[in-house]
């Protein structure tokens, strides 16, 4: 009798969820429009607005946001440009030839992703790429890792971010003349992010986000799934150009005056954005951001061509987001519109007590979050009742109710897809090949930041 291979908990639980996911969880896209549908059902139920007045709403909004979600797309896209460019990659890949185990890789992609988002979650794109070329250096040392829990592990690596370097609330917070400034003041991010009610249960979520995907790394060689074949194709088969001293003389000049071309028109770029900012006091904003990262990227690429070639892979990868970024619009139109949104976050404010308000709100922000996955978006639609419940019972605003929002807000990205879209253009899998291994990271880590709310009065002082 041959021996029997033993499966741990976490990976055999992730084995269930992700049969559940494979055969019940939609499409990404499917997912928009149900929530969609689900939204304007618990509109009509729990709030006096009608239908007619719901869907104005809906397409008032769903438009409304067309501006912003292009910057953000081409945001996504331009910060894609610069990952794709053959300096990035070369570092990259030095990184992803670490490896020498299957486990090894899953750690060191689930702790890189981690540690990239934790510094800003626009890195997501980075941690896609890096997800990949993990994959295609071990597939050349002949080293199979599973590649679902791979990605898995890179979307993982978000959890953390709202309580990291680029948290939405808490940087809006310490930014003058935000919208609340007259109700709660300026805010320092001491009081916020570097807060050890803040800091600690980063650094406890990062670390249990690593050993829960580590846990859930098939050990049998049958139970592995390798890196699709046709993903693996389009990445081999878009290998850097060669260098232009290995080319004949004539594609050789072409090549060095597309590299001085690309330079300059980057330069170009840089100097006329950052002329308009010191010159003409413009002012740093999205747009500038967007042009800036435009100037960078042909300037990494040296070359135009390399760069056309990163356009189209960034577009493949921030094609999803351009398509349902509106009708995540639509549903923040209509859960603030409608009061829907208020009515979810005073349920739990009225139940509350000083002690459990923390518990409850950042249940609250959870839910919403599943709706609306923006931090922005979100604080923006829900602060106010946040800030008037916190005073009411009691609870300190910072940085009890801002961070417990924060980590609500993140939490539920773990079963929220579209944050993942990304990666998935990257990694060329569906929102079903991972979802049931995000579904155990967000058990795991629910665990722990609902035992720290719990327990952390009595270890810091001042947050009840």
């Amino acid at each position: 009798m041959g021996k029997t291979e033993k499966v741990g908990i976490l990976e055999r639980i992730g084995d269930i969820f992700t049969r559940f996911a494979l055969r019940f969880i939609p499409d990404a896209f499917i997912y928009a429009l149900l929530l969609t549908f689900i939204t304007i059902i618990l509109a009509l139920i729990l709030t006096p607005r009608g239908i007619h007045e719901l869907i104005s709403a809906w397409g008032e909004r769903f438009w409304g946001i067309l501006r912003f979600s292009m910057e953000s797309s081409y945001g996504l896209i331009t910060c894609t440009i610069i990952a794709f460019s053959p300096a990035f990659r070369r570092m990259l890949r030095k990184v992803a030839e670490l490896p020498k185990t299957h486990f090894q890789a899953q750690l060191l992609n689930v702790a890189v992703a981690t540690a990239l988002m934790n510094f800003h979650w626009g890195m997501l794109t980075a941690a896609g790429i890096f997800c990949r070329e993990l994959a295609i250096a071990c597939y050349r040392k002949g080293l199979r890792v599973h590649y679902p829990l791979l990605v898995a592990g890179a979307y993982a690596g978000l959890l953390p971010w709202h309580l990291g370097l680029s948290g939405a609330s808490q940087l809006l917070c310490a930014t003058k003349g935000h919208f609340l400034e007259k109700e709660i003041g300026i805010i320092p991010t001491s009081q916020t992010l570097f807060h050890p009610y803040s800091y600690i249960p980063l650094i406890l979520l990062s670390i249990v986000t690593i050993v829960t995907i580590i846990y859930m790394t098939p050990k049998s060689p049958e139970r592995i799934i390798a890196i699709p074949a046709e993903v693996l194709e389009r990445s081999l088969g878009a290998e850097e150009a060669p260098k232009p001293s290995q080319l004949p003389k004539l594609k050789r000049l072409s090549a060095r005056a597309d590299e001085v071309l690309s330079i300059l028109i980057g330069l170009v770029i840089l100097f006329a954005i950052f002329y308009d900012i010191f010159a003409r006091g413009r002012g740093w904003d999205l747009h500038a951001f967007i042009v800036t990262l435009f100037g960078l990227g042909l300037i990494f690429h040296r070359s135009l061509k390399g760069f056309a070639r990163g356009i189209q892979e960034s577009l493949r990868a921030a094609s999803q987001i351009f398509l349902q970024f509106q009708f995540y619009g639509g549903i923040m139109g209509l859960m603030v519109f409608s009061g829907l949104a208020s009515v979810i976050a005073w349920a739990f404010a009225s139940i509350s007590t000083r002690y459990t308000w923390p518990l409850f709100n950042w249940i609250q922000a959870s839910i919403i979050n599943i709706f609306v996955p923006s931090g922005g978006g979100q604080w923006t639609a829900t602060a106010h009742i946040m800030v008037e419940a916190s005073k009411i019972i009691g609870t300190p605003i910072a940085p009890t109710t801002i961070t417990t929002f924060a980590m609500g807000d993140m939490w539920t990205n773990m079963i929220q897809p579209f944050w993942a879209l990304p990666i998935l253009g990257i990694a060329g899998l569906s929102i079903r090949d991972i979802m049931g291994y995000c579904a155990v990271v967000l058990i795991t880590t629910g665990i722990v930041i609902a035992l720290w709310i719990l327990i952390a009065p009595f270890l810091i002082p001042g947050v009840i």
